[in-house]
């Protein structure tokens, strides 16, 4: 990948990526099956400290090869 000055384009393309569409929305169906719709509290940290181990909490364990529990009692511990 490649950064160039303000008026030049990120070079994505060779990761298969195009930068006028994005990155792909990896969340978006864990949001939906949790049935977050934007009326309530529904933060990471949120759902931590009620106990729940998100889609996103257990992705991250495991792209860190870290413990589900070990994330989520980080993620109830962090600062505001």
């Amino acid at each position: 990948m490649q950064v160039f000055g303000p008026r030049r384009l990120l070079r994505v393309t060779a990761q298969g990526i195009d930068p006028r569409e994005g990155l792909p929305k990896l969340r978006q169906q864990w949001v939906q099956r949790r049935g977050d719709d934007g009326t309530k509290t529904c933060t990471q940290m949120h759902y931590a400290r009620q106990g729940v181990v998100t889609e996103e909490m257990a992705f991250v364990a495991a792209r860190e090869q870290l413990p589900v529990d070990f994330v989520v009692s980080e993620v109830r511990q962090a600062a505001c």
